[in-house]
């Protein structure tokens, strides 16, 4: 009971610590018209906190949040890209400092979005006219002429905005950059956008399971993405990403929520029970339950109804941080 009450305060605390990052991040885009220094300044001290999480010496776990916290999809696209990204970038040691930038981009990434109709920008990417898909095109450059009027954003993080499109192999826009061309910050955000974007589009019955995102992604290795940046992401990832529908040794079905970065077999999971509401629903850490292992993944077809209701794994969902001493 007090190994599961342990693992359910990690993501109570990390949803209410999402929760006020997300109202932060609403007044940020409200206020980046009219007082975009302002606002910027207000981005850089949310990324701070979490850059500082990452930098401590605790081990950080990524969290996946209910659907009830992410209503917001623009709100939630950012956040989720901004922790993927310093994600992948944690590995390559880079220096608080750089941290920060790639975080405030990743943060900003489609800021230029809030210049795109809204009618257009929530669309499938499929449903979308030729002039719609050109429109949406042009993200990146209005994102840049926007926060042109806050000059205290670095070339680094400014870099994110203007190239997350761009591919590694030169077919991206806008400027059908290769390899090393693109600078590493947009390369890195490039991958955390890709994945949200299949695991949480705008329209969620067509949203993938992460295996299955990944799956996809790593055909594009070396032609749509960086070969290592995609590589390391996938194996951070785990052999069960978050949002993966799992039965466990004892029977149960569950949903894991976070991958324990030290053992990737032994994920926190939440545990699917009929007549329990989401926010009390049972959280086991496989990591302090060594009787207890996953036998096997199981697609959202398998699912009785009223289980494939009750977690839900198709539903938008946020990420946020946890530490491993509490967030």
């Amino acid at each position: 009971r007090e190994r599961t009450d342990r693992a359910r305060s990690k993501t109570v605390n990390a949803g209410k610590a999402y929760a006020a990052a997300s109202a932060e991040l609403r007044e940020v885009f409200t206020t980046m018209f009219t007082s975009p220094e302002a606002a910027t300044g207000r981005a850089k001290g949310l990324v701070t906190d979490v850059v500082d999480a990452f930098a401590s010496n605790g081990d950080v776990s990524i969290l996946l949040l209910s659907e009830r916290l992410s209503s917001n999809n623009m709100h939630t696209h950012a956040i989720n890209v901004m922790l993927l990204s310093l994600m992948i970038a944690k590995p390559l040691e880079l220096t608080a400092e750089q941290m920060r930038e790639l975080g405030l981009g990743a943060l900003f990434h489609d800021i230029g979005m809030l210049q795109i109709p809204s009618a257009v920008r929530m669309k499938p990417e499929a449903e979308r006219s030729s002039a719609e898909h050109n429109l949406v095109r042009t993200h990146a450059e209005a994102g840049v002429r926007m926060i042109a009027a806050a000059p205290s954003i670095s070339t680094d993080a400014r870099t994110v905005i203007a190239m997350h499109h761009e591919q590694y192999n030169g077919g991206g826009y806008p400027f059908r950059l290769a390899a090393e061309k693109i600078p590493l910050n947009a390369r890195i955000a490039a991958i955390a956008d890709r994945y949200d974007e299949l695991c949480n589009p705008s329209r969620m019955q067509d949203s993938v399971p992460p295996a299955e995102a990944l799956a996809r992604m790593y055909k594009l290795k070396g032609t749509r993405f960086d070969p290592a940046l995609l590589t390391a992401f996938i194996k951070s990832m785990g052999v069960y990403p978050a949002g993966t529908v799992v039965e466990m040794s004892n029977g149960t079905i569950g949903l894991v929520i976070s991958v324990n970065r030290n053992n990737t077999l032994r994920p926190l999971v939440t545990v699917g029970q009929e007549n329990c509401k989401p926010e009390d629903a049972p959280v086991i850490d496989l990591a302090e339950e060594p009787e207890i292992s996953i036998a096997r993944t199981l697609s959202v077809q398998e699912l009785t109804p009223a289980v494939r209701e009750y977690l839900n794994p198709a539903a938008r969902t946020a990420y946020y941080y946890a530490k491993a001493a509490g967030v």
